[in-house]
């Protein structure tokens, strides 16, 4: 959590003035953002499919699966391309974790894409709500340092066995 500054300045007309602001460093703010705007998309790309899957619906989910993947990849690249512009050392170790996490993911939902010769939805689905939900715990900021370690390090572990299998 960023803490406050307060910083006293003279006004044009020679009285003093009080700014605010904070500690936080731009780029944090920006890799903050678009992190939570890519979590963000991708649970609203997933929230269609997820309806028809959750009702039994399997037909529909299977003809909603395709864009909702595409879509997610899509948010995805889009999120690491401009992930990439920021140095290693300029962002936080949580933003590292979750760009890391967002690498794996998406090597693994290509994988299982519905451009090779076999596309499993609920494959799919399923590792799309475990990206999404590894991207959330490594970005709380209430997850202490050695959990979301354990956790990028637990997803991508996976991610890499389930890629080699």
């Amino acid at each position: 959590m960023p803490d406050l500054k307060w910083e006293e300045y003279e006004t044009e007309d020679g009285k003093k003035g009080l700014a605010v602001s904070t500690d936080q460093d731009v780029t944090h703010t920006i890799a903050e953002g678009i992190i939570g705007e890519c979590i963000a998309n991708i649970k609203e790309s997933l929230g269609v499919l997820w309806e028809h899957v959750s009702n039994g619906d399997g037909d529909l989910a299977h003809k909603y699966s395709e864009p909702a993947f595409h879509m997610v990849r899509e948010e995805l690249e889009v999120a690491l391309g401009m992930l990439e512009n920021l140095k290693r050392g300029e962002i936080r170790p949580k933003h590292r974790d979750c760009r890391s996490v967002m690498k794996s993911g998406s090597r693994l939902l290509a994988k299982n894409s519905p451009l090779n010769d076999v596309f499993v939805p609920e494959t799919f689905l399923k590792d799309s709500v475990s990206l999404l939900s590894t991207m959330h715990m490594c970005l709380l900021e209430e997850t202490k340092k050695k959990d979301r370690s354990r956790f990028r390090r637990e997803y991508v572990n996976a991610a890499k066995k389930s890629l080699h299998a």
